[in-house]
Protein backbone atom coordinates (compact mmCIF):
# COMPACT_ATOMS: atom_id res chain seq x y z
CA UNK A 1 0.00 0.00 0.00
CA UNK A 2 3.05 2.55 1.35
CA UNK A 3 4.56 1.89 -2.75
CA UNK A 4 0.92 1.76 -4.13
CA UNK A 5 0.54 5.87 -2.10
CA UNK A 6 4.32 6.80 -3.32
CA UNK A 7 3.88 5.97 -6.98
CA UNK A 8 0.98 7.65 -6.22
CA UNK A 9 2.56 10.79 -5.16
CA UNK A 10 5.49 10.57 -7.67
CA UNK A 11 2.79 10.23 -10.53
CA UNK A 12 0.89 13.81 -10.00
CA UNK A 13 4.21 15.22 -9.10
CA UNK A 14 5.47 14.43 -12.31
CA UNK A 15 2.09 15.46 -13.94
CA UNK A 16 2.19 18.97 -12.43
CA UNK A 17 5.45 19.50 -13.61
CA UNK A 18 4.57 18.51 -17.01
CA UNK A 19 1.50 21.06 -17.22
CA UNK A 20 3.99 23.45 -15.83
CA UNK A 21 6.16 23.04 -17.99
CA UNK A 22 3.35 23.07 -20.86
CA UNK A 23 1.87 26.41 -19.62
CA UNK A 24 5.39 27.89 -19.65
CA UNK A 25 5.44 27.25 -23.59
CA UNK A 26 1.91 28.44 -24.18
CA UNK A 27 1.94 31.99 -26.15
CA UNK A 28 0.57 34.97 -23.88
CA UNK A 29 -3.33 36.11 -24.66
CA UNK A 30 -5.63 38.52 -24.64
CA UNK A 31 -8.15 37.69 -21.43
CA UNK A 32 -10.07 41.17 -21.52
CA UNK A 33 -10.64 44.47 -23.55
CA UNK A 34 -13.14 47.14 -22.76
CA UNK A 35 -13.38 50.74 -22.82
CA UNK A 36 -11.66 52.90 -19.61
CA UNK A 37 -13.05 55.50 -17.76
CA UNK A 38 -11.48 59.06 -19.43
CA UNK A 39 -8.85 61.04 -17.41
CA UNK A 40 -6.06 62.66 -18.48
CA UNK A 41 -6.58 61.57 -22.33
CA UNK A 42 -9.04 61.72 -25.11
CA UNK A 43 -10.28 57.95 -24.81
CA UNK A 44 -8.96 54.84 -23.23
CA UNK A 45 -8.93 51.04 -24.01
CA UNK A 46 -8.39 48.69 -20.81
CA UNK A 47 -6.03 45.60 -21.90
CA UNK A 48 -5.80 42.10 -19.20
CA UNK A 49 -3.11 40.11 -20.68
CA UNK A 50 -2.73 36.28 -19.29
CA UNK A 51 1.40 36.64 -19.21
CA UNK A 52 3.10 39.84 -17.99
CA UNK A 53 4.00 41.69 -21.45
CA UNK A 54 6.86 43.92 -22.06
CA UNK A 55 5.08 47.39 -22.49
CA UNK A 56 7.64 48.71 -24.83
CA UNK A 57 7.17 45.52 -27.42
CA UNK A 58 3.40 46.30 -26.88
CA UNK A 59 3.61 49.42 -28.57
CA UNK A 60 6.13 48.74 -31.24
CA UNK A 61 3.95 46.11 -32.69
CA UNK A 62 0.12 47.36 -32.02
CA UNK A 63 -1.09 49.20 -34.39
CA UNK A 64 -3.95 52.15 -34.93
CA UNK A 65 -5.17 53.02 -38.62
CA UNK A 66 -5.60 55.59 -39.22
CA UNK A 67 -2.31 56.66 -37.24
CA UNK A 68 -3.18 59.22 -34.19
CA UNK A 69 -1.16 59.47 -31.48
CA UNK A 70 -1.51 57.36 -28.21
CA UNK A 71 0.57 56.10 -25.56
CA UNK A 72 0.79 52.59 -23.17
CA UNK A 73 0.70 52.64 -19.71
CA UNK A 74 0.92 50.09 -16.96
CA UNK A 75 2.78 47.30 -15.99
CA UNK A 76 2.61 43.36 -15.74
CA UNK A 77 -0.57 41.68 -17.08
CA UNK A 78 -2.46 45.50 -16.60
CA UNK A 79 -2.28 48.03 -19.62
CA UNK A 80 -4.57 51.18 -20.44
CA UNK A 81 -4.30 52.32 -24.34
CA UNK A 82 -4.84 56.02 -24.27
CA UNK A 83 -5.64 57.98 -27.33
CA UNK A 84 -4.43 61.30 -27.42
CA UNK A 85 -5.91 63.31 -30.17
CA UNK A 86 -4.89 66.48 -31.68
CA UNK A 87 -7.54 66.73 -34.05
CA UNK A 88 -11.13 65.55 -34.51
CA UNK A 89 -11.43 61.40 -35.07
CA UNK A 90 -14.28 61.45 -37.81
CA UNK A 91 -13.69 57.86 -38.13
CA UNK A 92 -13.46 54.38 -36.01
CA UNK A 93 -9.77 53.32 -35.37
CA UNK A 94 -8.83 49.97 -36.56
CA UNK A 95 -6.55 48.68 -33.61
CA UNK A 96 -3.99 45.54 -34.14
CA UNK A 97 -2.46 44.51 -30.45
CA UNK A 98 0.95 42.37 -30.64
CA UNK A 99 3.61 42.54 -28.30
CA UNK A 100 6.27 39.93 -26.26
CA UNK A 101 5.26 38.39 -22.20
CA UNK A 102 8.75 38.54 -20.31
CA UNK A 103 10.03 35.46 -21.63
CA UNK A 104 10.18 37.05 -25.45
CA UNK A 105 6.64 34.54 -26.48
CA UNK A 106 4.82 36.31 -28.61
CA UNK A 107 0.97 37.38 -28.65
CA UNK A 108 -0.85 36.22 -31.62
CA UNK A 109 -2.26 39.04 -33.07
CA UNK A 110 -5.40 40.25 -32.31
CA UNK A 111 -8.01 43.05 -34.47
CA UNK A 112 -10.75 45.48 -33.73
CA UNK A 113 -12.65 48.04 -34.51
CA UNK A 114 -12.75 51.48 -32.19
CA UNK A 115 -15.44 54.01 -32.27
CA UNK A 116 -14.61 56.25 -29.42
CA UNK A 117 -16.81 59.10 -30.29
CA UNK A 118 -19.84 59.59 -28.13
CA UNK A 119 -23.48 59.80 -29.22
CA UNK A 120 -25.60 63.03 -28.94
CA UNK A 121 -28.46 62.60 -26.67
CA UNK A 122 -31.39 64.77 -26.92
CA UNK A 123 -34.87 65.24 -24.91
CA UNK A 124 -36.93 65.46 -28.40
CA UNK A 125 -40.27 67.65 -27.90
CA UNK A 126 -42.74 66.43 -30.85
CA UNK A 127 -46.75 67.40 -30.46
CA UNK A 128 -47.05 64.19 -28.47
CA UNK A 129 -44.97 65.02 -25.47
CA UNK A 130 -41.01 64.78 -25.08
CA UNK A 131 -38.92 61.08 -25.69
CA UNK A 132 -35.37 60.89 -25.12
CA UNK A 133 -33.45 60.11 -28.22
CA UNK A 134 -30.05 59.36 -29.46
CA UNK A 135 -28.48 60.07 -32.57
CA UNK A 136 -26.52 57.63 -34.57
CA UNK A 137 -23.26 58.74 -36.37
CA UNK A 138 -24.89 58.55 -39.57
CA UNK A 139 -26.88 60.88 -38.63
CA UNK A 140 -30.41 58.66 -37.73
CA UNK A 141 -32.14 58.89 -34.69
CA UNK A 142 -33.23 56.08 -32.11
CA UNK A 143 -35.59 56.33 -29.85
CA UNK A 144 -34.57 55.30 -26.08
CA UNK A 145 -38.26 56.43 -23.80
CA UNK A 146 -41.58 56.52 -24.13
CA UNK A 147 -42.83 59.41 -24.50
CA UNK A 148 -43.39 62.28 -21.55
CA UNK A 149 -45.47 65.26 -20.50
CA UNK A 150 -42.11 66.41 -20.06
CA UNK A 151 -38.27 65.31 -18.98
CA UNK A 152 -36.59 67.66 -16.68
CA UNK A 153 -33.03 65.97 -16.54
CA UNK A 154 -30.56 63.46 -18.68
CA UNK A 155 -27.80 62.26 -16.77
CA UNK A 156 -25.54 59.81 -19.12
CA UNK A 157 -23.84 57.09 -17.08
CA UNK A 158 -20.11 56.51 -17.72
CA UNK A 159 -19.05 53.99 -20.20
CA UNK A 160 -21.80 54.58 -22.00
CA UNK A 161 -23.85 51.56 -19.94
CA UNK A 162 -27.20 53.78 -20.02
CA UNK A 163 -28.92 57.17 -19.28
CA UNK A 164 -30.49 58.27 -16.09
CA UNK A 165 -33.67 60.85 -16.84
CA UNK A 166 -36.03 62.35 -14.31
CA UNK A 167 -39.68 62.63 -16.14
CA UNK A 168 -42.70 64.83 -15.31
CA UNK A 169 -46.40 64.39 -15.26
CA UNK A 170 -49.10 66.97 -16.36
CA UNK A 171 -49.61 67.72 -12.52
CA UNK A 172 -45.49 68.41 -12.02
CA UNK A 173 -45.02 65.26 -10.14
CA UNK A 174 -41.47 63.73 -11.16
CA UNK A 175 -40.31 60.00 -11.43
CA UNK A 176 -36.28 59.01 -12.35
CA UNK A 177 -35.59 56.40 -14.81
CA UNK A 178 -32.73 54.46 -15.74
CA UNK A 179 -32.69 53.01 -19.48
CA UNK A 180 -29.75 50.85 -19.52
CA UNK A 181 -27.58 50.49 -22.89
CA UNK A 182 -25.23 48.08 -24.50
CA UNK A 183 -22.12 49.65 -25.54
CA UNK A 184 -21.09 48.44 -29.30
CA UNK A 185 -18.14 50.94 -29.86
CA UNK A 186 -15.20 48.16 -29.26
CA UNK A 187 -15.59 44.65 -31.34
CA UNK A 188 -13.67 42.14 -33.05
CA UNK A 189 -12.38 43.14 -36.71
CA UNK A 190 -15.12 40.36 -38.05
CA UNK A 191 -18.11 42.89 -36.97
CA UNK A 192 -18.33 47.04 -37.49
CA UNK A 193 -18.45 49.30 -34.02
CA UNK A 194 -22.14 50.00 -34.19
CA UNK A 195 -24.40 52.33 -32.21
CA UNK A 196 -25.59 50.92 -28.43
CA UNK A 197 -28.49 48.46 -27.85
CA UNK A 198 -31.22 49.48 -25.91
CA UNK A 199 -31.73 47.36 -22.93
CA UNK A 200 -34.00 47.45 -19.60
CA UNK A 201 -35.74 50.33 -18.40
CA UNK A 202 -35.82 50.70 -14.71
CA UNK A 203 -37.66 53.03 -12.42
CA UNK A 204 -35.63 54.40 -9.98
CA UNK A 205 -37.80 56.18 -8.03
CA UNK A 206 -41.82 56.01 -6.71
CA UNK A 207 -43.89 57.75 -8.99
CA UNK A 208 -45.33 61.23 -8.31
CA UNK A 209 -42.48 62.44 -5.97
CA UNK A 210 -42.05 66.59 -5.71
CA UNK A 211 -38.58 66.79 -6.90
CA UNK A 212 -35.97 64.12 -8.21
CA UNK A 213 -32.24 65.20 -9.04
CA UNK A 214 -29.65 62.50 -10.20
CA UNK A 215 -25.85 62.64 -10.63
CA UNK A 216 -23.75 59.76 -12.52
CA UNK A 217 -19.64 59.85 -11.87
CA UNK A 218 -17.61 57.98 -15.03
CA UNK A 219 -17.30 54.61 -13.11
CA UNK A 220 -21.19 54.12 -13.33
CA UNK A 221 -22.42 55.12 -9.84
CA UNK A 222 -25.39 57.16 -9.79
CA UNK A 223 -26.85 59.59 -6.65
CA UNK A 224 -30.70 59.57 -6.65
CA UNK A 225 -32.28 62.58 -4.22
CA UNK A 226 -35.87 62.47 -3.63
CA UNK A 227 -38.14 64.41 -1.94
CA UNK A 228 -42.06 63.15 -1.64
CA UNK A 229 -45.44 64.88 -0.62
CA UNK A 230 -44.92 63.78 2.98
CA UNK A 231 -42.45 65.86 5.32
CA UNK A 232 -39.22 64.36 5.93
CA UNK A 233 -39.70 61.97 3.06
CA UNK A 234 -36.17 63.55 1.13
CA UNK A 235 -34.11 60.68 0.71
CA UNK A 236 -30.71 60.33 -0.80
CA UNK A 237 -29.59 56.69 -1.93
CA UNK A 238 -26.51 55.70 -4.05
CA UNK A 239 -26.95 52.95 -6.36
CA UNK A 240 -23.82 51.35 -6.95
CA UNK A 241 -22.51 50.31 -10.66
CA UNK A 242 -23.21 46.48 -9.55
CA UNK A 243 -26.59 47.38 -8.66
CA UNK A 244 -26.21 47.15 -4.74
CA UNK A 245 -28.14 50.70 -3.39
CA UNK A 246 -27.46 51.89 -0.19
CA UNK A 247 -29.02 55.18 1.65
CA UNK A 248 -26.74 58.15 2.53
CA UNK A 249 -27.50 59.91 5.65
CA UNK A 250 -26.86 63.46 4.48
CA UNK A 251 -29.21 66.70 4.57
CA UNK A 252 -27.75 69.14 1.73
CA UNK A 253 -29.05 72.43 1.33
CA UNK A 254 -29.31 72.06 -2.85
CA UNK A 255 -28.60 69.10 -5.12
CA UNK A 256 -25.47 67.01 -4.72
CA UNK A 257 -22.67 65.82 -7.66
CA UNK A 258 -20.46 62.91 -7.82
CA UNK A 259 -17.39 63.64 -8.59
CA UNK A 260 -15.96 62.13 -12.05
CA UNK A 261 -13.47 59.62 -10.12
CA UNK A 262 -16.33 58.52 -7.83
CA UNK A 263 -16.26 57.52 -4.50
CA UNK A 264 -17.17 61.15 -3.36
CA UNK A 265 -19.38 63.88 -3.43
CA UNK A 266 -19.92 68.07 -3.75
CA UNK A 267 -22.98 69.12 -1.58
CA UNK A 268 -24.18 72.65 -1.19
CA UNK A 269 -24.10 73.74 2.39
CA UNK A 270 -25.28 76.98 4.36
CA UNK A 271 -21.33 78.26 4.36
CA UNK A 272 -20.47 77.43 0.75
CA UNK A 273 -20.01 74.17 -1.14
CA UNK A 274 -18.47 71.15 0.90
CA UNK A 275 -16.29 68.07 -0.76
CA UNK A 276 -17.11 64.80 1.40
CA UNK A 277 -16.00 60.89 1.24
CA UNK A 278 -19.27 58.92 0.63
CA UNK A 279 -17.68 56.64 3.15
CA UNK A 280 -17.69 59.22 5.20
CA UNK A 281 -21.28 59.88 4.51
CA UNK A 282 -22.04 56.72 5.98
CA UNK A 283 -21.04 57.50 9.33
CA UNK A 284 -22.56 58.68 12.68
CA UNK A 285 -22.45 62.33 12.27
CA UNK A 286 -22.68 62.04 8.34
CA UNK A 287 -18.71 62.57 8.26
CA UNK A 288 -19.45 66.10 8.90
CA UNK A 289 -16.06 66.73 10.97
CA UNK A 290 -14.27 65.04 7.98
CA UNK A 291 -15.60 67.21 5.27
CA UNK A 292 -13.34 70.31 3.45
CA UNK A 293 -15.35 73.51 2.99
CA UNK A 294 -14.80 75.80 0.36
CA UNK A 295 -17.06 79.04 1.69
CA UNK A 296 -18.69 81.84 0.15
CA UNK A 297 -22.31 81.59 -2.14
CA UNK A 298 -20.49 79.23 -5.00
CA UNK A 299 -22.43 77.41 -8.50
CA UNK A 300 -20.23 74.21 -9.71
CA UNK A 301 -20.30 74.27 -13.33
CA UNK A 302 -18.30 71.73 -14.33
CA UNK A 303 -15.81 68.68 -13.84
CA UNK A 304 -12.06 68.97 -15.03
CA UNK A 305 -11.71 64.94 -14.91
CA UNK A 306 -8.62 64.60 -15.69
CA UNK A 307 -6.73 66.88 -13.28
CA UNK A 308 -9.56 66.62 -10.24
CA UNK A 309 -9.76 70.40 -11.47
CA UNK A 310 -13.52 72.13 -11.04
CA UNK A 311 -14.95 75.48 -12.80
CA UNK A 312 -17.30 77.70 -10.28
CA UNK A 313 -19.09 80.75 -10.34
CA UNK A 314 -19.08 82.66 -7.33
CA UNK A 315 -21.45 85.42 -6.33
CA UNK A 316 -20.17 88.59 -4.89
CA UNK A 317 -22.42 90.71 -2.80
CA UNK A 318 -22.00 93.72 -5.13
CA UNK A 319 -23.73 91.55 -7.81
CA UNK A 320 -21.09 90.67 -10.01
CA UNK A 321 -19.85 87.04 -10.67
CA UNK A 322 -16.59 85.63 -10.89
CA UNK A 323 -15.46 82.30 -13.21
CA UNK A 324 -12.89 80.18 -10.61
CA UNK A 325 -10.70 77.41 -11.59
CA UNK A 326 -10.60 74.90 -8.36
CA UNK A 327 -7.25 73.34 -8.25
CA UNK A 328 -6.66 70.61 -5.23
CA UNK A 329 -4.35 72.11 -2.70
CA UNK A 330 -4.25 75.72 -3.54
CA UNK A 331 -6.77 78.84 -3.42
CA UNK A 332 -9.37 79.19 -6.40
CA UNK A 333 -7.83 81.10 -9.53
CA UNK A 334 -10.29 83.44 -10.74
CA UNK A 335 -10.15 83.82 -14.15
CA UNK A 336 -12.44 85.94 -15.37
CA UNK A 337 -14.94 88.47 -12.68
CA UNK A 338 -17.88 91.50 -14.67
CA UNK A 339 -21.39 91.75 -14.20
CA UNK A 340 -22.76 89.56 -17.37
CA UNK A 341 -24.49 86.53 -16.42
CA UNK A 342 -22.51 82.92 -16.52
CA UNK A 343 -24.86 80.81 -18.37
CA UNK A 344 -22.84 77.86 -18.86
CA UNK A 345 -19.34 76.63 -18.16
CA UNK A 346 -17.06 73.97 -19.69
CA UNK A 347 -13.38 72.79 -19.56
CA UNK A 348 -11.48 70.04 -20.85
CA UNK A 349 -9.99 67.04 -18.90
CA UNK A 350 -6.53 68.73 -17.48
CA UNK A 351 -8.37 72.26 -17.08
CA UNK A 352 -6.04 73.70 -19.62
CA UNK A 353 -8.76 74.76 -21.67
CA UNK A 354 -12.27 76.56 -19.83
CA UNK A 355 -15.05 77.55 -22.29
CA UNK A 356 -17.80 80.14 -20.86
CA UNK A 357 -21.22 81.76 -22.19
CA UNK A 358 -21.56 85.39 -21.17
CA UNK A 359 -25.28 86.97 -21.66
CA UNK A 360 -25.33 90.77 -21.86
CA UNK A 361 -28.71 92.15 -19.87
CA UNK A 362 -30.86 94.60 -22.02
CA UNK A 363 -33.60 95.09 -23.98
CA UNK A 364 -31.83 92.99 -26.25
CA UNK A 365 -29.83 90.51 -24.75
CA UNK A 366 -26.69 88.36 -25.89
CA UNK A 367 -24.83 85.78 -25.59
CA UNK A 368 -20.87 85.14 -25.87
CA UNK A 369 -18.84 82.23 -26.07
CA UNK A 370 -15.84 82.62 -24.56
CA UNK A 371 -12.45 80.33 -24.55
CA UNK A 372 -10.18 80.58 -21.79
CA UNK A 373 -6.59 79.53 -20.71
CA UNK A 374 -5.69 78.43 -16.99
CA UNK A 375 -4.60 81.72 -15.79
CA UNK A 376 -7.44 83.70 -17.28
CA UNK A 377 -6.19 84.88 -20.79
CA UNK A 378 -9.11 84.91 -23.43
CA UNK A 379 -8.12 82.76 -26.48
CA UNK A 380 -11.37 82.70 -28.49
CA UNK A 381 -14.09 84.72 -28.72
CA UNK A 382 -17.61 84.27 -30.65
CA UNK A 383 -21.22 85.85 -30.30
CA UNK A 384 -24.13 83.53 -30.42
CA UNK A 385 -26.16 85.74 -31.88
CA UNK A 386 -28.76 85.52 -33.60
CA UNK A 387 -29.13 82.60 -31.10
CA UNK A 388 -29.41 82.34 -27.58
CA UNK A 389 -28.50 79.37 -24.91
CA UNK A 390 -31.67 77.77 -23.58
CA UNK A 391 -32.07 78.60 -19.87
CA UNK A 392 -31.18 75.49 -17.77
CA UNK A 393 -29.27 73.68 -19.99
CA UNK A 394 -25.15 73.38 -20.26
CA UNK A 395 -21.85 72.95 -22.17
CA UNK A 396 -20.76 70.09 -22.88
CA UNK A 397 -16.89 69.23 -24.25
CA UNK A 398 -16.24 66.19 -26.84
CA UNK A 399 -12.26 65.77 -26.82
CA UNK A 400 -13.08 62.85 -29.28
CA UNK A 401 -14.39 65.19 -31.78
CA UNK A 402 -12.95 68.19 -30.55
CA UNK A 403 -16.18 70.34 -29.99
CA UNK A 404 -18.74 71.75 -27.86
CA UNK A 405 -22.34 70.76 -27.57
CA UNK A 406 -25.36 74.04 -26.46
CA UNK A 407 -28.90 73.85 -26.82
CA UNK A 408 -29.60 77.10 -29.00
CA UNK A 409 -32.79 78.91 -29.55
CA UNK A 410 -33.29 81.65 -31.87
CA UNK A 411 -35.68 84.58 -30.49
CA UNK A 412 -38.26 84.46 -27.92
CA UNK A 413 -40.57 82.08 -30.34
CA UNK A 414 -38.09 80.03 -31.88
CA UNK A 415 -37.40 76.51 -30.78
CA UNK A 416 -34.00 74.98 -28.91
CA UNK A 417 -32.04 73.03 -31.28
CA UNK A 418 -28.51 71.56 -30.52
CA UNK A 419 -25.73 73.09 -31.73
CA UNK A 420 -22.15 72.03 -32.26
CA UNK A 421 -18.64 74.28 -31.99
CA UNK A 422 -15.92 73.04 -33.68
CA UNK A 423 -12.79 73.62 -32.33
CA UNK A 424 -10.17 75.30 -32.06
CA UNK A 425 -11.71 77.69 -34.94
CA UNK A 426 -15.06 78.15 -32.99
CA UNK A 427 -17.37 77.64 -36.41
CA UNK A 428 -21.08 77.11 -35.25
CA UNK A 429 -23.27 74.10 -36.75
CA UNK A 430 -27.02 74.01 -35.90
CA UNK A 431 -28.65 71.09 -36.53
CA UNK A 432 -32.38 71.02 -37.70
CA UNK A 433 -34.10 69.03 -34.90
CA UNK A 434 -36.25 71.10 -31.97
CA UNK A 435 -35.09 69.68 -28.72
CA UNK A 436 -35.44 71.26 -25.10
CA UNK A 437 -31.80 70.01 -24.47
CA UNK A 438 -28.85 67.88 -25.93
CA UNK A 439 -26.29 66.12 -23.49
CA UNK A 440 -23.18 63.73 -25.00
CA UNK A 441 -23.13 60.01 -23.94
CA UNK A 442 -19.21 58.80 -23.86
Amino acid sequence: MKRTLWHLLIGAAGLAIVQQQFLLRQPPHLETIAPAPVHSAAAAIDLRFSRPMRIESVLQDSRLQPDRPHRFQGEQRLLRLLLDLEQPLRQPLRLQLGGDDNRGLPLPTTVWWWDPRPHLLVVARTRQGEQLRLRRHDGTWMPLSGLHPRILQVEPLGQGAGVAYVSADAQGYQQGWLQRLQPRSLVPALKRPSFPVRGQTIPLTAPAQMFVHLSADRQGDLLIQTGGQEPGSDQISLLERKGRRRLLDVKPSGTMQLLPSGGAVVLPTDNGLALASLEALQSADGGTERRQLLPGSRDLRAFCSGAGRAVLVRHWPDYRRSLELVIPSQTPRQLWLGEQAVMAASCDAMGTRIWMVLREGGVMSTDTLLQLDQQGQVTGRRSLAPWSLESGTSLGFDPVGQQLLLTLRKGVEGVAQPALISLPGLQLTVLDSPVAVARWLP
